[in-house]
């Protein structure tokens, strides 16, 4: 790789940083690529079917009263 060394460093990552939010043009320097860990994948499940789905479920239950 052009006498480049690449090492792989496992860092905790925000899912904002995943999504493009809140990034500083600095925090991101040297980074080539990331990817989610299974723990984030559950994490963005949770977050993108499970809210919605928990919130619907509830306003599903007080229209029936």
């Amino acid at each position: 790789m052009n006498g480049m060394v690449v090492n792989k460093v496992e860092a905790p990552l925000s899912l904002s940083y995943f999504f493009g939010l809140g990034i500083n043009p600095g925090d991101m320097d040297n980074v080539q690529d990331f990817y989610l860990v299974p723990s984030g994948y559950i994490t963005l499940f949770a977050i993108l079917i499970g809210l919605p789905a928990l919130l619907a479920y509830r306003v599903s239950l007080s229209k029936k009263k």
